[in-house]
C-alpha cells in the first residue's frame, strides 16, 4: 500500500481512477483534496476517455456531466505540454513490445495511460494515479505481470529485455496509487465524519462497514485491489486488531 501523502501536491489521475472514484460516489474528496491544495492533472486523452466520447453514449452521458463539473470548477486540470504526443507516443512503442508469446506481442497499454505517465515524468513527480493492475505492474513489477500472463494465457511468455530497459529508461522509479489510496487518505483525514456521526447511533460497527462498503465498492468498479489488502484497510482505518472477513 503506497503512502500518497508522501507524494507531492500534484498528482496525475488515468482514467480508470476517475470512473472508479465516480462510480462509488467518491469524486467529493477530490474537491476536499483540492481545497488542501491538492492539485490533480489529465492528459487530453484521459479527458476524451472521462468526457468527450461518454457524451455520444446513452449509458455513460450522465457519469461524464457529473464528472466534468470537477473541471468547471478547477479542481481537475486538463493539462499538455508540447512533446505530450511524441514522449506519449515513445512510452507506447517500448511498453508494447515488452511482452510476447508465440501468437505475437502483448498490448499492455493505451494512449491515455502513456500520456498520464508522460505528464507524470514531465511534472517531475514520481507516482501516478491508476487503478489499472496491467499498468500498475508494468510500471513496480514487471517480472510478476509475466507470471499473470503466463497463467491468464496458458502459455509460456517472453520478455524482451531491450524493450523493458527502453521502457524503464523513459518512465523510472514511478509508483503508483489507486482510488483505494485515495479514498483511505480520505477517510483517515475525517472526510467521512459526517456520515459516520449521522449513523453510528443505529448502525453498529459503521466505521467498519463504511471502510469495507467503499473498498469493496471499488474494488467492483475495476481498482486492482485485492481482498488481503481490503482486510488491511478495514484494521488500519478502523483501528481495529480484527479484520472484518
Amino acid at each position: 500500500m503506497n503512502n500518497i501523502k508522501e507524494n507531492k501536491s500534484c498528482l496525475p489521475l488515468d482514467s480508470c481512477t476517475i470512473i472508479s472514484l465516480s462510480m462509488n460516489c467518491l469524486m467529493p474528496i477530490i474537491e476536499k483534496f483540492a481545497e488542501q491544495e491538492k492539485t490533480f492533472y489529465v492528459s487530453p486523452a484521459v479527458f476524451n476517455e472521462i468526457y468527450s466520447h461518454p457524451l455520444n453514449s446513452k449509458r455513460f452521458l450522465w457519469p461524464a456531466l457529473k464528472v466534468k463539473k470537477y473541471f468547471e470548477k478547477g479542481y481537475i486540470s486538463i493539462m499538455e505540454y508540447p512533446n505530450l504526443e511524441k514522449d506519449s507516443q515513445k512510452i507506447l512503442f517500448w511498453a508494447n513490445k515488452i511482452y510476447s508469446t508465440k501468437k505475437g506481442k502483448i498490448h499492455l497499454i493505451h494512449k491515455g495511460e502513456a500520456e498520464t505517465i508522460a505528464l507524470t515524468k514531465y511534472l517531475n513527480l514520481n507516482t501516478i494515479a491508476t487503478d489499472e493492475y496491467i499498468t500498475r505492474l508494468i510500471l513496480e513489477e514487471p517480472i510478476t505481470l509475466k507470471k499473470h500472463f503466463e497463467r491468464k494465457l496458458h502459455m509460456p511468455v517472453t520478455i524482451d529485455k531491450k524493450s523493458l530497459e527502453e521502457f524503464q529508461k523513459i518512465v523510472g522509479d514511478l509508483k503508483v496509487v489507486r482510488s483505494a489510496e485515495l479514498a483511505a487518505l480520505a477517510f483517515e483525514q475525517g472526510f467521512f465524519d459526517e456520515e459516520i456521526n449521522l449513523l453510528k447511533n443505529s448502525v453498529e460497527n459503521v466505521k467498519e462497514l463504511m471502510i469495507k462498503g467503499i473498498m469493496w465498492g471499488l474494488k467492483f468498479s475495476g481498482c486492482s485491489i485485492i481482498i488481503s489488502e481490503i482486510n488491511d484497510y478495514v484494521a488500519l482505518l478502523s483501528g481495529n486488531i480484527e479484520k472484518i472477513t
